[in-house]
């Protein structure tokens, strides 16, 4: 193929993305906002009392940081319900995460980042720095408190866009002001966008569990364009 035919293909292609519209899920419909519902809620109060027990039960779990951060070991029993949840939204599961905090009297890792002087990356503001269509699902299986590590995100909400080549030290955002620490009952769910400046906060009471499910949303925002090119290369290929 010519240069200049490479050219016109990768500007047609450009432009016929351009116009395709990607319809994203109701609730992420602004990003100048987090969505705090009970819409998942019959995800508590289906399974809590189940999660619970497990929990109760160390065989069950996986320990991070001297036991203050358990995982369930087998969650295979939610997968019915949270595949229809990424059904409804048109998205594929990129993550099912079933975990609980336990009650400490120092900040802990409460997730797979790294330290730093100040305390763990995900107890500091920062963003997760997801590509654009990827989101999370967050439903509380207990009585969150502010005292219970509660999820907090900056107010007014700010969207940093996928940054590209960026480690998760490269996250952290320069911020001292407010957030809304999202507390509630069992049921309480948030949804959100990864890139919202958020953090979370450790757990001086009790415990906090949580169901958390990463969904990623597919439109067709490429596919016409690939399509397209490989029409394109075919036609060529034959002459």
């Amino acid at each position: 193929m010519r240069e200049w035919e490479y050219d016109a293909l990768n500007r047609l292609s450009a432009y016929v993305r351009s116009k395709q519209t990607v319809k994203l899920p109701v609730d992420l419909a602004s990003v100048t906002e987090a969505n705090v519902s009970e819409k998942y809620k019959y995800l508590a109060d289906k399974y809590a009392d189940k999660i619970k027990h497990y929990f109760d039960n160390d065989e069950n779990c996986e320990h991070t940081n001297n036991g203050v951060r358990k995982h369930l070991i087998d969650h295979t029993f939610l997968q019915p319900d949270v595949d229809r949840i990424a059904e409804s939204y048109g998205a594929k599961i990129r993550e099912l995460t079933t975990f609980r905090l336990q009650e400490t009297d120092r900040k802990s890792d409460r997730g797979n980042v790294a330290p730093t002087d100040e305390g763990w990356i995900s107890e500091l503001w920062h963003t997760d720095n997801d590509r654009p269509g990827q989101f999370k699902i967050i439903v509380y299986l207990s009585d969150v408190t502010e005292d219970r590590a509660p999820f907090e995100y900056k107010v007014p909400v700010e969207y940093i866009p996928y940054i590209s080549g960026h480690v998760v030290n490269d996250n952290r955002i320069a911020y001292k002001g407010d957030g809304r620490k999202v507390t509630g009952p069992p049921g309480t769910t948030l949804i959100f966008k990864n890139n919202i400046v958020h953090k979370g906060n450790y757990c001086r009471d009790g415990y906090r569990g949580v169901i958390m499910i990463g969904l990623e949303f597919h439109g067709s925002v490429t596919r016409v364009g690939n399509v397209f090119k490989k029409i394109w290369k075919q036609r060529l290929g034959a002459r």
